[in-house]
């Protein structure tokens, strides 16, 4: 395990580009991601009507510094899971809030 976090971080120091990139140890591979989540991300909101940052919400387990979801938290919101089933756990938990505000309407 030791030896894949070496070689994670010798590529980020190694790779020369101008082009957003992330190396990190997958846990029985090291994973080299050329551009990112967060280009990714902000042509997904201009692809669906140029959403905001405060319409948006990411989900993801890289949160680190060396991590692949890092570059996500300049452009919206984040939730950091550790598994699928945390995923599945948070999402309920968003319908169930979206499907209560649709019934009560917002009254100031």
């Amino acid at each position: 395990m030791q030896a894949l976090e070496e070689i994670a971080l010798t590529v980020q120091e190694q790779i020369e580009t101008d082009l957003p990139f992330c190396a990190f140890n997958g846990g029985g591979d090291v994973f080299v991601d050329v551009g990112n989540k967060r280009l990714g991300l902000t042509a997904l909101q201009k692809y669906l009507g140029n959403c905001h940052g405060s319409e948006t919400l990411h989900v993801g387990d890289r949160f680190t510094v060396s991590g692949n979801d890092a570059a996500t938290r300049a452009t919206c919101s984040i939730i950091w899971v550790a598994n699928p089933d945390e995923t599945a756990f948070f999402t309920q938990i968003l319908l169930e809030d979206i499907r209560r505000r649709k019934l009560t309407p917002y009254i100031e």
